[in-house]
């Protein structure tokens, strides 16, 4: 949520995480703590990489790690360890709050059909480009679904 309500292009999350941080010391929120770092560790890493950090870097590092925390929840279910399933799905609430809105299957499959519909032709030759016009709208856009809908088309 704070991501997605106080994210503008001069304050972006990696200038505020140090703030963050330390409202969750205050707090003394471990599990909000923890996960903080941990973001801010992959914010350090794509720096040090040369990666400049962008609202679209950002939500993907975001993305990646919310990705990361749901299939290791599925994992943990299914190797019974509920301990483990208990902390990551609160790291994982964590992480949701402060990733960017995902889009949902229909907003994905409306704008990709927009797309489709201003084309003359379509063929899966034409995929790598509409799903970069899918990702200009929603950056977090499944590749999946956008593939569904072209192959549907041709």
């Amino acid at each position: 949520m704070y991501y997605q309500q106080h994210l503008n292009i001069e304050t972006m999350l990696h200038n505020e995480i140090d703030k963050l941080i330390a409202d969750a010391m205050k707090s003394q929120n471990s599990v909000k703590l923890k996960t903080l770092r941990m973001i801010k560790s992959e914010f350090v890493k794509k720096e040090k990489d040369g990666i400049t950090l962008t609202d679209v870097v950002e939500s993907n590092i975001l993305t990646k790690m919310v990705s990361q925390r749901e299939e290791a929840i599925a994992q943990f279910k299914s190797a019974n360890r509920t301990d483990l399933v208990e902390s990551e799905t609160l790291e994982l609430e964590v992480l949701k709050s402060l990733a960017p809105k995902q889009a949902t299957d229909e907003e994905i499959i409306t704008e990709t059909e927009s797309i489709i519909a201003s084309m003359e032709t379509v063929s899966m030759k034409d995929m790598k480009n509409i799903l970069a016009e899918v990702q200009k709208k929603y950056p977090t856009a499944s590749g999946k679904i956008v593939s569904q809908v072209v192959k549907s088309h041709c």
